[in-house]
Parts: C-alpha cells; sequence; structure tokens
C-alpha cells in the first residue's frame, strides 16, 4: 500500500491514509486515545455507498435520525462527506458519499493535497456536489 495522506493538525493529527492505488484510501489508520479499553481501538469503519448524489446521503441521515440513532457529526473530507453514527454497541460507523470518483486518480490527488481534512459538514443544505 501507498501512503496517500499525513493528517498534520486537528484531533485525528498523525493519522496515515493508505491505498491500494484505485482509490484516496482503503484504509486510515490513527492511535487509539490513551487509555483506550480493549475492544476499542477501533476509531470507527466507514461504509461508501454506491451513489452518484449527495441525495442518497442525505436519504440515509433521514433514515438514521427516523430511526432515533444516535448521530455523532458529519464531515466533509474533500473527496468524500460522511455520517458518523453509533451501532446500538457503541461502536463507532461511518456511511460516506465519495464526491470525488476513484478512477482517474483525482480523488488520491485531493486527499494528498488536503492532507486527510475533516470539516463539519451540515447535510440539510445543499453543497452543490
Amino acid at each position: 500500500m501507498k501512503i496517500v495522506a499525513r493528517v498534520g493538525d486537528g484531533p485525528y493529527r498523525g493519522g496515515l491514509f493508505l491505498s491500494f492505488g484505485q482509490s484516496d484510501h482503503d484504509i486510515a489508520l490513527f492511535k487509539a486515545e490513551p487509555g483506550a479499553s480493549k475492544g476499542r481501538e477501533i476509531e470507527h469503519v466507514g461504509l461508501e455507498l454506491n451513489s452518484s448524489s449527495m441525495e442518497d446521503l442525505r436519504r440515509a441521515y433521514a433514515h438514521l435520525k427516523a430511526r432515533n440513532v444516535r448521530v455523532h457529526e458529519i464531515l466533509n473530507h474533500g473527496v468524500s462527506v460522511g455520517i458518523y453514527f453509533f451501532d446500538p454497541d457503541g461502536h463507532m460507523l461511518e456511511v460516506l458519499h465519495q464526491v470525488i470518483r476513484h478512477d482517474g486518480g483525482a480523488a488520491i490527488a485531493e486527499l494528498s493535497a488536503n492532507h486527510g481534512m475533516a470539516e463539519p459538514s451540515d447535510l440539510r443544505e445543499p453543497s452543490g456536489t
């Protein structure tokens, strides 16, 4: 795997995004918080929607909210937008829409350039993506 980006600042500082060469990242690694209990070493698992528009992610958000799922945050990563939420056992999951498609290397280039950005986002507002 190739390191695509290293997070230089913010709460995920030191994180690494790794790719087999097609996707902007196939796995992202972050240190566990100090004192993390056994079974909490994984921060979250991300699942990419098979979607072509942000509207699909908005529908997923509405689905989660209608079922009173505890949503932690929504983040724009430049290459994708993800909804972070908790399963009934307290494990964090992410469902994401890939804004910049994997083909052609554009997503890899963007994630590398933005150093794994994670900016709060609001799905209630159309973002133009």
